[in-house]
């Protein structure tokens, strides 16, 4: 899954002209797109974006230090929304409900995706270690666990070229 992973994430930023997507958050119910340059993100790249999605549409756009935020909100996680063959979110829905299934259902369930990494937050307390294993072979990779700074994760880096 993780090769599957960054090739969305890079096909998905191949469609942006006016900026670059920095980082990808995924929760059960959203989808966010965090952008490099924080001063500008065109009508168009949105629109790019979304013409990749044809199910869904952008519901809302903030900024936060520096970054502006494309957030897609109550995305039907439904079979028949992750099965359409043109929705480059497939792969992206496919992890958070597999990790959903395997480790929990809890509303800070996130996973982020850059063009080098992926983070599994573990906001979870009590977090069985067979868990951490699962989202092992949910991803396909040997993690890395990190414990320092506000939020523990496990963290899948790229080690290969596209």
């Amino acid at each position: 899954m993780m090769k599957k992973l960054f090739k969305t994430f890079n096909e998905l930023n191949e469609k942006i002209t006016d900026n670059e997507i920095d980082e990808i958050s995924i929760k059960q119910p959203q989808i966010q797109f965090t952008f490099l340059n924080g001063k500008i993100l065109s009508i168009k790249d949105i629109l790019a974006i979304e013409a990749h999605v044809n199910y869904t549409i952008a519901t809302d756009v903030t900024t936060y230090d520096d970054s502006i935020i494309l957030t897609f909100r109550d995305l039907e996680n439904s079979q028949e929304n992750i099965d359409k063959p043109d929705n480059k979110f497939k792969p992206f829905l496919q992890l958070i409900n597999a990790l959903a299934e395997k480790v929990c259902t809890c509303p800070s369930l996130e996973a982020t995706i850059t063009k080098n990494y992926i983070k599994f937050y573990i906001d979870k307390p009590n977090i069985q270690l067979d868990a951490l294993q699962e989202v092992d072979k949910i991803i396909g990779a040997k993690s890395q666990l990190e414990l320092t700074g506000p939020r523990p994760y496990l963290l899948y880096v790229k080690d290969y070229e596209d």
